[in-house]
């Protein structure tokens, strides 16, 4: 991935610190990744493009499940979304953002296989 340095400052709350500087050490990549999947998760189940001020979207990740927070430029309310970020590899990180009317979210991931081996790295 190819980003340049002042992307991060642009697109991160600066609760998410620590996950806006990807390139630091490994745990910091995935912290960055984790945190903009979910980011992107959230954007997607709402139908709406990356104009929505995704810096005022702040995921507190030190917690499981993580905790959204909007600021005033996000017209919804936090509490109604669950977060849920799954590992799948080393190498995948999927994020899921779901509108919650009531009740919890419950993930059961299955074992998957390659539909196309030969386009995998």
């Amino acid at each position: 991935m190819s980003v340049s340095p002042n992307w991060p400052r642009r697109s991160f709350h600066q609760g998410n610190a620590r996950a806006s500087r990807p390139w630091a050490d490994r745990r910091d990549r995935i912290s960055f990744f984790t945190l903009w999947t979910l980011k992107e998760a959230y954007v997607k189940a709402r139908g709406v493009s990356l104009s929505l001020p995704v810096k005022k979207l702040e995921l507190d990740l030190e917690v499981s499940p993580p905790i959204a927070h909007f600021g005033d430029e996000i017209d919804d309310d936090a509490s109604r979304w669950a977060f849920r970020s799954l590992r799948l590899t080393d190498r995948h990180i999927v994020g899921i953002a779901a509108a919650m009317p009531d009740g919890e979210l419950e993930i059961v991931p299955r074992r998957t296989r390659a539909i196309n081996p030969s386009l995998h790295v």
